[in-house]
This record gives C-alpha cells, structure tokens and sequence, in this order.
C-alpha cells in the first residue's frame, strides 16, 4: 500500500500491474512474488487502519521540523506558524457505510486537513461523513501553547485542551495535558482520567 501511495496508484488493480513489472526489486520490500487483486483486498479487508494512521503520524513527526524554518512568500513577519483548513470529499457506497452520509442521500466520507504551510504537511486530521462543515472541525482543534512571559518561558512546548461536560450536573471542564499524541490517550481517554482524579480530590477534601 505504501508503494501505491508513492508511485502513485489511483487503484489496487494499479498497485498490482505496478508491481508485476517490477518483480525483480519485490524481493527488497520484503516481496517473494507479486500479488492480485483480490488477495490485497483480502489483505487491506483485516488490516487494521491504525497501522497507517501510526505510521503516517511518525513520518509527518520527522518531516515537519525539517521545513520548519522554510520561508513563506509574502508572508511578514516569517517567526509565525501559518496553517490552511481544507477538506476533500471521498465518495463510498452508503450500503456499505451507513454512517457515512452525503449530501442527496448519497455516500460520502470527508476528510478534513490542518496543513501546515511550510512543507504543506498535515498537522491535523479529521475524519467525517460527507455533510460535516470545515467551521465545525475547528471546535476540534485543541493543541495550544501558552502565551504568559513566564508561562511560556517555563513551558514552551504545546499543550492539549480537552473540554467536558458532565451530562449529569452539566458542569463543563476544560483539561490540559502535556500528551500531545492522540494515539496515546485520546480526548475522552483523557478527560475520564482528569474527571476522576478530580472527583477522588473532591473526596479527599470533604471527608472528615
């Protein structure tokens, strides 16, 4: 798959003829012949998604620091980071994905791109069905950094905000965590862990 992506192949029938005429370098991707259609659809159908998703987020964190200084035309002062919000519609069959609802009914999954301009390398990412709007992702933004002179000169990495709301009392709570990385903890993840550790506290105090 990873080949596709970087010839790159619009189909696994591309994919398949791509590597039938090169058979003679499979053997360095770790290849001993080369495969059909429907064994990588096989393959791809119990292949779990987040071997790519955590593959693609370990390159993205070796390549965006090396176009961290890359000069943006136009752009005064160059010391800021400047970010795009874009989104590309994938049509799919509703009969397969239910939940991926389009527009007139039909199927669609939009993936929604934080780019970071220098390098246009994603800096975030969000999947939705076809109808979600690009202004709503950005309630799903949270990576910060704090702007305090003391603050930021004792923390100057980025920080995560996760929000929750207690649906019970609706009290609504706002978390920060220095775990960046979404594959470590996700939000809910943490805010069940914050939350708790609150109301142990909460304990501690009013007890006798």
């Amino acid at each position: 798959m990873l080949f596709g992506q970087l010839m790159p192949c619009d189909s696994l029938r591309d994919i398949c003829l791509c590597l039938s005429k090169h058979e003679k370098i499979l053997y360095d991707l770790g290849m001993t012949t080369s495969v059909n259609e429907s064994t990588l659809f096989r393959a791809n159908e119990s292949r779990d998604y987040r071997i790519f998703e955590g593959l693609g987020q370990a390159l993205i964190k070796i390549v965006r620091p090396m176009y961290a200084k890359q000069r943006i035309e136009y752009i005064f002062p160059q010391d800021h980071e400047l970010f795009a919000l874009d989104s590309t519609t994938i049509s799919c069959s509703i009969a397969l994905m239910g939940w991926a609802l389009g527009k007139y009914s039909k199927g669609a999954v939009k993936m929604h791109t934080l780019i970071d301009l220098r390098g246009s390398i994603p800096a975030f990412i969000s999947i939705s069905d076809g109808r979600k709007h690009d202004s709503k992702v950005l309630d799903e933004i949270d990576i910060i950094r704090l702007r305090g002179y003391k603050s930021r000169k004792d923390y100057p990495k980025d920080l995560r905000l996760i929000e929750f709301c207690d649906l019970e009392s609706g009290e609504e709570l706002q978390f920060i965590t220095n775990i960046t990385d979404q594959l470590k903890l996700n939000g809910l993840e943490i805010a069940i862990i914050a939350y708790l550790l609150l109301a142990r506290v909460k304990a501690l105090y009013n007890s006798p």
